[in-house]
Formats: structure tokens, C-alpha cells, sequence
């Protein structure tokens, strides 16, 4: 499945590409700061966690976890409680080149 908006500002993804992502994000980061070099940075995200199932015959065959970043946006127009919320925390360190 194809990663698909939700509001202008939201996006939606498949939790590994997700956190896939973040890493890219930190990496790319880290590249273009050419006064330092981050040796370590911590993610916590707030998510809303979508299954996705897969059928066939009536049986369930697999399926795709999908996470949604919660912000004030995504609880105002679906009255969703960041408390509720799942919680992902990420640690990445910078290793040998």
C-alpha cells in the first residue's frame, strides 16, 4: 500500500518505513551541520496505531502496522487523547564511517 495523507499536514506510514525515516532524518542532520557532529539523538514519538489485515478466504493472512504522528492538528479534528497514545522511543548513535 502506498503512503497516504490525512489532512494536509499528516502523514501516515507503515511503522518501519517510519522509523526508517527518522534515522534518514537524523542522518541527513547530521551532515549538513558542519560545526558539529551529533553523536547520539533520542526520538519520542506519539503515535496513533493502524492495522491493517490481510485476507483471503475469509482468512486472515498478515497484515501492516501504520503509525500517525500526533499534534495538536490530528487531536483537534479527530478529538484523539495523546495520552492515549502509543509511544515509540528511538536511540541512534553514530558508528564508523
Amino acid at each position: 500500500m502506498v503512503e497516504y495523507n490525512i489532512g494536509n499536514e499528516l502523514m501516515a506510514m507503515e511503522l518501519p518505513k517510519m522509523i526508517q525515516e527518522i534515522g534518514k532524518a537524523v542522518s541527513e542532520a547530521n551532515k549538513e551541520a558542519a560545526d558539529f557532529h551529533v553523536t547520539e539523538a533520542e526520538v519520542e514519538l506519539r503515535i496513533a496505531i493502524h492495522v491493517e489485515k490481510s485476507m483471503e478466504g475469509g482468512a486472515e493472512i498478515g497484515g501492516k502496522l501504520w503509525g500517525v504522528g500526533i499534534n495538536a492538528s490530528y487531536q483537534g479534528k479527530y478529538g484523539y487523547s495523546a495520552e492515549g497514545a502509543s509511544v515509540i522511543k528511538l536511540k541512534f548513535h553514530a558508528g564508523p564511517k
